[in-house]
This record gives C-alpha cells, sequence and structure tokens, in this order.
C-alpha cells in the first residue's frame, strides 16, 4: 500500500519537480462587462518536494516483505515457497524501479533546506500581484495575491516563474461572443488525478505512518471560500445554492473541503 501510495504522488512531480496545494484560503474573481476582472487569494500554499518523499520511499524498500496469496472467492491464503519466492523478486524489482525514478526526479522543494525556501521565497516575492509570502515551516507558505487585468484572454493562477507545468487552482478561459469560463480544478480533492491525487495519497500516507506510531510533517488540510462576482449574466454555475445578489451584482460561493470532489464552475455572458 506505501509503495502503490508513493507512486501516486511521485506522478506529477515527473513533470514538475514541485507540487502546489491550497490549504486554508479565501479566493474571490470579479468579472465585469465593462472587460475587467480582479482575482485575489489570501492563505495558504504547500509547495510539496521530493526530499521527504525519498526518505519514506528508502524506508518501503527496506520494510520486510510479507507475501499475499487468495483463493479463488478471493479469501486470504497460505503462499507456496514459489509463490512466495516470485512474489518477494517483484517486490525487489519494484523497489529498484522506485528508487530510480525518485532519484531521476528534479530535486524541486526542499523544506528542510533554508536556501531553497529562500531562492522559492525569492521567486514568488518578484511576481507582480503576490503582495506578501511568508514561509511558515514545511514548505508552507502565507500568501496574499491580487492580480487584476483584462478579460480579453485567458488568466491561470498560480504561475511561478521557472516551475513549468503547474496544475492550476483557477482557470478563466476566454470564449468567443463575451462569454467566460471559470473553472477551479485546483480547489477539489481527485483521487484520480493531478495535484489532488497526490495529496490524498500523502493524506492517506499519513494515516498509514501514524498507525505504525509514525509522524510525517504537517501538510495543509484542503479549507476554503472561492467567490465569483459578476455583473454579466450566469449561463451555467455548481453551487448547491445557486446566485445571491449584494449590491448589483450576482454572486456564487463555493465551500471547499476534503470532501469536495466536483470543481467549482460556472460560465458568464459579459
Amino acid at each position: 500500500m506505501l509503495k502503490r501510495l508513493l507512486f501516486v504522488i511521485a506522478a506529477p512531480l515527473l513533470l514538475t519537480g514541485c507540487l502546489l496545494q491550497p490549504g486554508k484560503f479565501v479566493s474571490e474573481l470579479t468579472l465585469l462587462r465593462d472587460g475587467t476582472f480582479a482575482f485575489s487569494y489570501r492563505g495558504e500554499i504547500q509547495a510539496v518536494g521530493m526530499s521527504s518523499l525519498m526518505k519514506t520511499a528508502a524506508a518501503a524498500s527496506e520494510a520486510d516483505f510479507i507475501p499475499e496469496c487468495f483463493d479463488d472467492e478471493g479469501e486470504a491464503r497460505d503462499c507456496s515457497p514459489q509463490e512466495a519466492a516470485e512474489q518477494e523478486e517483484a517486490d525487489k524489482r519494484e523497489n529498484e524501479q522506485m528508487l530510480q525514478m525518485f532519484s531521476a526526479l528534479t530535486p524541486g522543494m526542499d523544506a528542510s533546506d533554508p536556501e531553497t525556501i529562500e531562492r522559492f521565497l525569492a521567486q514568488l516575492r518578484r511576481m507582480k500581484g503576490w503582495n506578501a509570502v511568508e514561509h511558515v515551516g514545511n514548505g508552507i507558505f502565507e500568501v496574499d495575491v491580487a492580480i487584476d487585468g483584462q478579460a480579453d484572454r485567458n488568466f491561470v493562477f498560480p504561475v511561478v516563474e521557472d516551475t513549468p507545468m503547474l496544475t492550476p487552482f483557477v482557470v478563466m478561459t476566454v470564449r468567443r461572443e463575451g462569454k467566460v469560463r471559470v473553472q477551479a480544478s485546483g480547489f477539489r480533492t481527485d483521487p484520480n488525478s493531478g495535484n489532488m491525487g497526490a495529496m490524498g495519497a500523502l493524506a492517506a500516507l499519513g494515516d498509514e505512518s501514524r498507525e505504525k506510531g509514525e509522524e510525517l510533517p504537517r501538510m495543509v488540510t484542503l479549507d476554503g471560500t472561492f467567490t465569483v462576482r459578476t455583473d454579466g449574466e450566469i449561463l451555467t454555475n455548481n453551487t448547491e445554492e445557486g446566485p445571491a445578489t449584494e449590491g448589483g451584482r450576482r454572486v456564487l460561493t463555493w465551500r471547499i473541503l476534503p470532501a469536495t470532489t466536483e470543481a467549482p464552475e460556472t460560465l458568464i455572458q459579459l
């Protein structure tokens, strides 16, 4: 189980070497008919790198092997010596492949290395709109981001300089005829893909470690709200309550928790 979780965690890191995850946050997007938008994100972002995963992978490779065999009805049974030997050999090959994969990854974020943290802080702080960034431990950053612009082009958050192919939290896609689609795929738990699959695996890995009396460094927990405000026409949305009205604008609000599996989404006509 442990090694399967590690493979899930490492999959996105094969591409980026760094995985970003929202924690406690408040995020808003205001989208107006005059063609302007304003986006904000205030709260936690965690950058997950390879240092702790390498340590856990090495420990998994050294763990005592226990063969598992089942009968035709799916019930556990004793393995024959040949079955046990074949499974142990396959386990050794899997361990070697896992460690090779981890060692081949770019180092990414090493939360235990002050120089790595300082470099990442510098990357974030030099970007326009990142008004406050503080490291609070284990690759967790408290940030205050506010970005505005014209809704005549697509918008993605977050984008971090020299960190390619991050899985976005929020994407605003501008269509023809004044339609804008907003999708916040990063504000959900999806065990099958992307950042959320890795973070779900990390949570399960933490549970398994605690059962063994071990503790992993703190990981952030998905906990926030995402709000879209507009004076345009809301064509579609997947909120539970539908739009409210505040100050002449239509307002959509999503509560984001670890159990949230559907990404916030709306289509707006400006």
